[in-house]
């Protein structure tokens, strides 16, 4: 059992060491990495189940128009937000451009630009057969998005994005499924984004290994003094795992 005395000293210097670790404003940084991608993915995630709950659902391809209608604007707005979100998170933390500037993310980009100003997006439901089953997915007409960028590019012509992505839809075709866009588009962002992470890992390895253990330390003397873990310690244990667990995935790479 501690004393009083003991507890405001443990207190003090885990306060200390949190106003004053670097390796702690990395940490920081890589979390807020990860809230940036998790907002993202939430908005995605919603997407494709709208997209899946669709899917299963004939009445939308054969009757029902207004279901439909309906249908589109969720669509309208899920993918809206799923592109909003990815564009914010590399606009934050693509400082090199990498990603920003490739025709995928150009037409991605210009697909939302198109969806504010038309408050449209032509999908054809496609049913396909083979032996096995019967698979449906919603085909992406790229006419008049072929039309809208063209326009675009005659009163912009130095906006070297609009022409990117006029040559990224050369790459997939005039219906392309727009549930493989997306999947592409995911595998793509997801990559960049552990890619981001693991060389943060790698750049302050060392320093992010010292920085568990002084962590380990001032839990224990918090345990010690019957102290909330997560409510004193610079890191909660979740997210020391998650640190112990990047660590251990770089030693493994």
């Amino acid at each position: 059992m501690c004393s009083s005395r003991q507890i405001l000293t443990i207190l003090r210097e885990t306060e200390d060491f949190r106003e004053s670790s670097n390796e702690l404003k990395i940490v920081q940084g890589i979390f807020n990495i990860q809230i940036s991608f998790f907002i993202y993915r939430e908005n995605y995630r919603l997407l494709k189940r709208n997209l899946k709950s669709n899917y299963n659902d004939i009445e939308t391809i054969t009757s029902n128009n207004q279901k439909r209608a309906h249908f589109q604007k969720k669509i309208i707005k899920d993918l809206h937000n799923t592109i909003t979100s990815a564009r914010s998170f590399l606009e934050y933390f693509d400082k090199e451009k990498s990603f920003l500037e490739n025709d995928f993310h150009c037409f991605m980009k210009e697909l939302r630009n198109y969806l504010v100003h038309q408050d449209h997006i032509p999908l054809i439901s496609k049913l396909k057969y083979n032996q096995l089953e019967q698979k449906r997915f919603e085909s992406f007409n790229t006419f008049f998005f072929n039309e809208y960028l063209d326009k675009q590019i005659e009163e912009y012509p130095k906006r070297n994005g609009l022409k990117k992505a006029k040559l990224f839809i050369h790459k997939i075709g005039n219906e392309p499924s727009l549930n493989e866009i997306l999947t592409s588009y995911d595998e793509k962002l997801n990559e960049f984004y552990k890619k981001l992470i693991m060389n943060i890992i790698s750049a302050y390895y060392t320093a992010l290994k010292n920085l568990v253990q002084e962590i380990n330390s001032l839990n224990i003397k918090l345990k010690n003094c019957n102290l909330n873990i997560d409510t004193h310690s610079p890191l909660t244990e979740a997210k020391l795992k998650y640190l112990k667990l990047l660590l251990k995935n770089k030693e493994t790479a």
